[in-house]
């Protein structure tokens, strides 16, 4: 292979970081599923690595479906919502005129 090992029958590709390129993702996982095999990634994805993963799909223009592994104790999970998190909104400052 051009990028390094050639490995046959790679049934599984465990990413415990996600790669900053997204060519990269698709090459690490295209490891699996060779010759017309089946094979299964998984990706371990910390809260600043959200942006590499966003990028992944972007690139594979495909969602990239997310699971959160029971008993464990999550610092932080709104990478696990199905909805976006809503911007903080700032409170308005008064503009220098009131109103009488």
């Amino acid at each position: 292979a051009a990028r390094g090992i050639d490995i046959s029958n790679v049934t599984h590709v465990i990413n415990y970081r996600v790669p900053e390129n997204a060519e990269d993702y698709v090459h690490r996982i295209g490891r699996t599923g060779r010759a017309e095999q089946e094979g299964d990634a998984f990706t371990l994805l910390t809260a600043d690595e959200l942006d590499f993963a966003t990028s992944v799909e972007r690139f594979i223009d495909k969602k990239i479906e997310r699971k959160k592994l029971e008993d464990f104790e999550y610092a932080y999970t709104a990478i696990l919502d199905d909805k976006p998190a809503k911007p903080i909104r700032r409170p308005r400052r008064p503009s220098g005129r009131r109103r009488k």
